[in-house]
């Protein structure tokens, strides 16, 4: 059955005035009171669960409830369903009345539900007649649903809900109260943390107030200046002068750098694995890793080898029309499996002339392209002609340890040149290796020495530094430790067991540095020292880098590189050497290098006094030789190599190779013709000095002095010609080593360098001697006073003071 619109309604209207929000409950109008004693209490009958007074038969009635107290209340109230307003009920039988109670049934559990009081019976039932006369239309409403089955099954099963809400009425309200508060809660964190902010910002309105004119600015000049200009050269420019007024290791990487860094940290690219060069106008430019990145960049260091230099041109920089480009390296396992050389030129790549690509970078592009395909690259190579080799592209892994080699001895040598994502596992491999080499000779597989080598090497990841070290150290050692500013303090601690015994001096380690031993090289260097588990050997002392970066990613593909902590050794101990101060008025960074006298003592843990403020002092000094300004002016010049391309026009190499005397006169002459045809500067190294004088001695007018100037310069390149003679050993070894750049690998020529490495030797000679090596760590302590010796290995905290006279220095070490 369909229910009209005025049926649906008159339902929710009558339900409406029935629910107990609006007073009435279903089919009660009004409850009328009176009170019964036992005295006065009619006679009554019982149908169901009321007294009823009255005919039996009538289908009116009073049901009547006692109370529970001795005076009973009872409620009553009159069904109106047939209409009648006669309160004198007429007997009826007791079936008629259970017929009307179960016709009624349906309502009679919401007219138990109101019960009011009232005064005298006179004045309800007065109440009960207006009543009466006020709800006649809502009875005739009843007596339609009532007579109509499907409009009281309706109406029931709405009842029915009704009912369900009231009696959950109580979890309901919890319900919208949690709901209510939730949101209040919301609403409320949201604003406090809105004015939290803007507070802040407040309290910040410098960078606000920065950021907004560099906005302003670089808007300005981009609309109004009177040439074009790329705002973004000029944003890159004025950040680049801001962060350069901190430190040289705080840098704004652009899109390129960013790349170029990734790289460097993870040592891996999509290439061939060859390093090129740029030549111009018959001129060398720098040396560019175009193709790949050679050496790591440190993301903690300011050196940065991957830089373009081109060489300049005759008026302008524009894009050559006949580019050059030479090979200088050509790394094992990729493109010198391949076939290619040092200093072979190339021709084309893929078919594609180099002359007509225009610059180096579209060279490198290339180069590099899909792994998997195959590079076709002709080359020209001197006293051979033009070659073509096919070098498959692949996923390029630049190894960090150069050359490992077991020396006579069982003494093993690890030359390490950087700390990059994978270098934990290259060591590890490393030191396996050698010990495997060991076994396969018939040995029991321990090495008697090992030497470290970290000469040159400018660092990298801390965190590649903590793998390397824990590889050394016994478990549960102190590596590192670092804090800042804003930077959380860590404790780096080794949780590995070595594969060493260095500890119990089962294998000697002797780590060689120099001055450009830096930052993870030199966490390293210092856990061993302090820890007294191996020799320093070098000349004096290392870099002096105890600052830590952080790289944070930028929009745009671009990256912030700045300085966020420092980095103590187990002692305790920086090694920063400069203090960096910011630069005021548009200048740079201010940078103080920490003098003797406020270098703090610090103890390791056999007791030895070592300092902090300047890097890592070698244990055992052994000084290098120091190059010559004819050497330095040489290997800069790149004269070598040009020596080592024309010799191998008309030479070939073999076994036997060595520079003769005769080799050596000839190079004397290659290079005297050079610089009697203007294309080698051998007071290069004196032109900044040599023309600083002559600008000064021009503003005096001081012509004779002008004059003796140039026959300065003329008697220094005399003295350079003699020092062929002077220094003949060195320079013969780097003519061999340029000749033979072009024919072996890197880990031979590294290898065959060794043979007359002072530092190295005197480092094999130190391992074989156990009194000098021990007396060095003070492992026999018996000869040392003092409470140096007070640092606990069981993890006592103990105040070491030195026993040097006037020294307040005073130290909390744990080990």
């Amino acid at each position: 059955m369909i229910l009209s619109s005025k049926t649906v309604t008159s339902l929710l209207f009558l339900l409406t005035l029935s629910s107990p929000l609006g007073g009435f409950s279903p089919i009660v109008r009004r409850a009328t009171s009176v009170t019964y004693t036992a005295a006065n209490a009619p006679s009554c009958r019982v149908i169901g669960n009321c007294y009823y007074q009255g005919n039996k038969e009538s289908t009116d009635g009073i049901c009547i409830r006692p109370s529970s107290s001795s005076s009973s209340k009872l409620y009553l109230w009159k069904n109106f369903m047939n209409g009648s307003d006669d309160d004198d009920d007429n007997d009826n039988d007791d079936s008629a009345s259970s017929k009307q109670s179960q016709s009624s049934g349906i309502f009679q559990k919401f007219n138990r539900s109101l019960m009011t009081k009232s005064g005298s019976k006179e004045e309800k039932v007065k109440d009960n007649d207006q009543t009466v006369a006020s709800t006649t239309a809502k009875d005739k409403f009843m007596s339609v649903i009532e007579d109509n089955e499907t409009l009281s099954k309706v109406y029931s099963s709405v009842a029915n809900v009704v009912q369900v809400l009231m009696e959950n009425m109580e979890r309901i309200k919890l319900v919208l109260v949690s709901f209510t508060t939730g949101i209040v809660l919301t609403i409320g964190i949201s604003v406090y943390t809105l004015f939290t902010t803007i507070g802040e910002e407040s309290l910040d309105s410098p960078v606000q107030e920065s950021a907004a004119l560099m906005e302003t600015i670089l808007t300005d000049l981009n609309r109004g200046y009177v040439d074009e200009v790329d705002s973004r050269d000029l944003f890159e420019t004025g950040v680049s002068a801001m962060l350069s007024s901190l430190d040289p290791y705080t840098e704004f990487e652009n899109r390129k750098d960013a790349e170029a860094m990734q790289e460097s940290i993870t040592s891996r690219y999509g290439g061939i694995g060859l390093v090129i060069q740029e030549v111009r106008n018959g001129k060398k430019g720098s040396e560019i890793f175009a193709e790949d990145e050679a050496m790591i960049e440190d993301i903690d260091d300011d050196n940065d080898v991957s830089e373009i230099s081109k060489s300049p041109t005759n008026g302008d920089d524009e894009t050559s029309t006949n580019l050059r480009i030479r090979a200088v390296k050509a790394f094992e396992g990729y493109s010198f499996d391949a076939g290619l050389r040092t200093g072979d030129e190339l021709i084309s790549v893929d078919g594609e002339k180099v002359s007509t690509l225009g610059s180096i970078d579209m060279v490198r592009n290339k180069l590099r392209g899909e792994i998997g395909t195959v590079a076709q690259i002709t080359v020209d190579r001197d006293g051979v002609g033009p070659l073509t080799f096919e070098v498959p592209r692949q996923i390029v892994k630049i190894p960090d340890i150069k050359l490992v080699k077991l020396m006579p001895d069982n003494i093993g040598y690890i030359q390490l040149s950087a700390f990059s994502t994978d270098t934990g596992l290259e060591m590890r491999n490393a030191i396996l290796g050698l010990q495997t080499q060991i076994l396969e000779n018939g040995g029991d597989g321990e090495l008697k020495g090992l030497i470290l080598d970290l000469r040159g090497n400018p660092g990298g990841l801390l965190t590649s530094a903590v793998d390397v070290a824990s590889l050394l150290v016994p478990r549960g050692s102190d590596i590192v430790s670092a804090k800042g500013r804003g930077f959380p303090g860590v404790l780096y601690r080794s949780k590995v067991e070595p594969l060493l015994n260095v500890g119990q001096g089962r294998t000697k380690l002797a780590v060689l540095v120099n001055s450009n031993t830096a930052s993870a090289a030199e966490i390293v260097s210092g856990a061993i020292q302090d820890l007294d588990l191996g020799v320093i050997v070098g000349s004096e002392r290392t870099f002096g880098k105890g600052l830590v970066q952080n790289v944070q990613e930028l929009p745009f593909s671009t990256a912030l590189k700045y300085t966020v902590a420092k980095y103590y050794t187990p002692s305790g101990r920086c090694i920063q050497s400069i203090d960096y101060k910011e630069g005021k008025n548009k200048s740079r960074f201010k940078a103080v290098e920490v003098k003797e006298k406020d270098k703090t003592e610090f103890y390791t843990k056999s007791g030895r006094l070592v300092k902090d403020g300047g890097g890592i002092e070698a244990d055992l000094k052994i000084q290098a030789p120091r190059a010559s300004a004819l050497e330095i002016t040489l290997l800069r010049s790149g004269i070598m190599k040009e020596y080592a391309a024309d010799w191998s026009k008309s030479n070939q190499l073999n076994d036997n190779f060595s520079v003769t005397d005769s080799l050596y006169k000839d190079f004397q002459m290659f290079v005297n013709k050079k610089y009697q045809a203007g294309d080698l500067e051998l007071t290069a190294i004196y032109k900044g000095p040599i023309k600083e004088l002559q600008t000064s001695l021009k503003e005096s007018k001081y012509q004779l002095s002008q004059t003796e100037l140039k026959s300065l310069e003329k008697d220094i390149v005399k003295e350079m010609f003699r020092d062929f003679e002077k220094h003949s050993k060195d320079i013969k070894e780097d003519i061999g080593n340029a000749i033979l750049d072009r024919y072996l690998p890197d880990s031979m020529l590294l290898s065959r360098s060794l043979k007359t490495d002072i530092q190295m030797n005197a480092a094999i000679k130190l391992l074989k001697d156990e009194n000098k090596f021990n007396s060095l760590l003070a492992r026999d302590t018996s000869h040392l006073k003092g409470d140096r010796f007070a640092a606990s290995a069981k993890g006592e905290t103990r105040a070491m003071t030195s026993n040097k006279s006037g020294s307040s220095a005073k130290v909390n070490v744990q080990w």
